[in-house]
């Protein structure tokens, strides 16, 4: 029987409650028997509409669904640039089996290859990262905020993270887009990169048939409406406020239930958005669900939808037995067209309008596409399987 490997992952911002990579590869990892250690900063992600009091943990060990998680001291300059003190004297005392680091834009996890170089110890780093409109190379706004943020990350960033590129065995891309990064922006030879899709836990993501009819009588959704269904944070670069545009042209019966977080201030515009436009019975608004709460909502509504930006949550839609109406914009990819319906991302709203009253979606058809989606997720995209994925990758490189 093979020995169990002590694994650490190494990243600035751990939050379980929200999901995320890291919390199921880590979980699935566990159930595999291995020894895994999540070592982070006191503090999570600065998610819009959460504050600094809200986002401090308790520094300290910890454990979650058999995983160690180990919280220590941080100094936050802003997003991302966060240092978080102590673990390369932890490295040095448990010298673990391999490191993981998520991410190249967090410090922690440009910093530790080093360490894992000085201490002999084999690291992996993997990136999810891509030059997106909205990335510190291609911001949103043009201002003096965004100019440092993009010479830092130029001229200060970019360095570390082609070191810590460097040190690092093996470089795990999670879409073909960071692959593309990986190779334009820092260089890095192909023959050195390994690419795993992200995936969803498929035992936590499955369809809840039961709260569907409590969900849509509290909005008073009658089954005859189409209930579409977009969640996600209320960005510029995800332009969540053109889908009010966009439904206040559909036909009456074609709702939208909007699961949205952000500052206070955002989902009031949003609010007054809906209500100036006199759709508060076409458009439902529902904030403060976490990663587990979201299928319910999911398993209430008949269809996804993505039109602006798409990530892991369509995967997790699909995982609820729920079919998705996506752009083909960077994960569309790990869609099918026998499932679901891949629209055009150069549309206009009014193209946009055409094609979703052009999609084939009868309550029969919905039913069967997203059963197939299920399955679809189950056969490719389960962490299950990704996390084994991961445990041979790391047990070819120790």
């Amino acid at each position: 029987m093979t020995k169990p490997l002590n694994i650490f992952f190494v990243i600035g911002y751990f939050q379980p409650e929200r999901g995320y990579e890291e919390y199921y590869s880590a979980i699935n990892l566990a159930k595999l028997g291995q020894n895994v250690t999540i070592l982070t900063s006191d503090r999570i992600a600065p998610f819009r509409g959460v504050n600094t009091i809200e986002r401090k943990r308790k520094i300290g060990l910890s454990r979650i669904n058999g995983v160690k998680l180990v919280r220590l001291r941080s100094f936050e300059l802003y997003t991302d640039m966060i240092f978080v003190f102590g673990i390369f004297k932890i490295l040095f005392s448990k010298r673990p089996d391999i490191v993981h680091c998520h991410t190249t834009m967090q410090f922690p996890a440009l910093i530790t290859p080093f360490f894992c170089y000085l201490l002999k110890i084999k690291c992996l780093i993997d990136c999810h990262e891509f030059n997106y409109h909205g990335f510190p190379l291609n911001p949103i706004r043009k201002g003096i905020k965004s100019k440092f943020v993009k010479l830092e990350y130029k001229y200060f960033r970019t360095p570390l993270a082609n070191l810590a590129l460097l040190f690092s065995q093996k470089i795990i891309s999670v879409a073909p887009v960071c692959t593309k990064f990986l190779v334009n922006h820092f260089k890095v030879e192909t023959n050195k990169i390994l690419e795993l899709n992200l995936c969803v836990d498929t035992n936590i993501y499955k369809n809840n048939e039961s709260v569907r009819d409590k969900i849509r009588t509290k909005f008073n959704i009658t089954d005859d409406k189409i209930l579409f269904i977009f969640s996600g944070l209320l960005s510029e670069r995800k332009k969540a406020d053109q889908y009010i545009d966009i439904f206040s042209k559909l036909p009456h019966n074609y709702c939208l239930l909007y699961v949205i977080s952000g500052t206070d201030s955002e989902i009031k515009s949003i609010l007054k958005k809906v209500s100036d436009s006199n759709l508060q019975n076409k458009i439902f608004i529902q904030t403060g669900v976490d990663s587990k709460g979201i299928i319910d909502y999911y398993s209430a509504a008949d269809i996804g939808l993505w039109l602006f930006n798409n990530s892991v949550s369509f995967l997790e839609a699909m995982a609820c037995s729920l079919p998705v109406c996506i752009s083909n914009m960077q994960l569309s990819y790990l869609t099918n067209s026998n499932h679901s319906f891949v629209l055009d991302s150069n549309n206009s709203n009014d193209m946009y309008i055409s094609d979703i009253m052009n999609l084939d979606i009868n309550s029969t058809n919905l039913k069967q596409y997203g059963n197939m989606s299920r399955n679809f997720i189950e056969e490719n995209y389960s962490y299950s399987a990704y996390s084994q994925k991961l445990l041979n990758i790391y047990q070819e490189n120790t």
